[in-house]
């Protein structure tokens, strides 16, 4: 659902599900990615806060990883400096973070965690988007020191 609707906003109508325990996931898309509206609505059990200027194939990406249980937030720049980046990373990814800092391939990670391939890397990817890292060794390095 949009964030911003004519005759109220979309945090909303999350606020009315969350309190009226209805098993619906939540999925925001807004043009807004500040902090506090999103820690709002993750303490509503939205589970994903997505900005605008995805592309098709990150929104079905997000979709997707929403569908399978997984949370997906954009969160913005500067909340790096607000919170730390382990807290960034969900439970799931700071598990396959360790995994991969043990030195286990995405197929291994996989089989132990029993996800698909491909949802191992769509983890990864997300780790070192939100983490703003290029490559592995970087999250290597990063694991050892945050984790």
């Amino acid at each position: 659902m949009d964030y911003h609707f004519p005759d109220g906003k979309g945090i909303d109508v999350a606020e009315f599900v969350h309190k009226a325990g209805l098993p619906i996931k939540i999925v925001i898309l807004s043009m807004e990615n500040e902090l506090p509206t999103m820690r709002q609505a993750e303490q509503l059990g939205v589970r994903a806060y997505l900005i605008k200027n995805l592309s098709s194939a990150e929104l079905l990406e997000a979709m997707q990883q929403v569908f399978s249980g997984e949370k997906v937030f954009m969160w913005p720049e500067q909340s790096v400096g607000q919170a730390t980046e382990v807290q960034l990373l969900s439970p799931r990814e700071q598990e396959i973070v360790q995994l991969v800092r043990q030195g286990l391939t995405s197929q291994e990670i996989a089989a132990q965690l029993f996800l698909s391939n491909y949802t191992v890397e769509t983890h990864r990817r997300n780790i070192l988007r939100k983490l703003n890292m290029k490559n592995t060794a970087m999250l290597v390095q990063w694991a050892e020191k945050f984790l």
